[in-house]
């Protein structure tokens, strides 16, 4: 088992990969890129799944990869300790809504995208 952190860190001895990705030199890691290293651009990534395989895509998707139209989320960067956060006004299970917190403004909480994390943190009080 391991954790892959794929977020964008600007904190130096992070162990983000996109840093190292679009940097030539790491030196608190002691990694120095090759001379004809190119930087990826942009700094995102994709992560493509089925049942039966999957892949991770970085610099962008491929829209190939995709059977149903891609969706995106604006991050709501609430510290610099946790830059990939969205608001969450509610919960659902297909129709039925599990947890609510408000409608689209304040009252709202917040998630984070964590592709390293096993399991789901639901919080005990409500921001906005």
């Amino acid at each position: 088992d391991g954790v892959l952190g794929l977020g964008y860190s600007t904190q130096s001895g992070t162990a983000s990969l996109l840093r190292t990705l679009s940097l030539p030199v790491r030196e608190s890691w002691g990694i120095v890129q090759p001379a004809d290293f190119k930087r990826i651009t942009p700094l995102v990534f994709a992560v493509a799944a089925s049942k039966d395989v999957g892949e991770l895509q970085i610099g962008g998707y491929d829209p190939a990869a995709a059977v149903t139209p891609v969706r995106y989320a604006r991050m709501h960067n609430v510290t610099h300790k946790s830059p990939y956060t969205v608001r969450l006004n509610k919960i659902l299970y297909g129709s039925a809504e599990l947890l609510f917190f408000g409608d689209g403004g304040a009252p709202y909480t917040t998630a984070t995208f964590d592709t390293g994390s096993d399991c789901i943190l639901l919080p005990d009080t409500v921001r906005g």
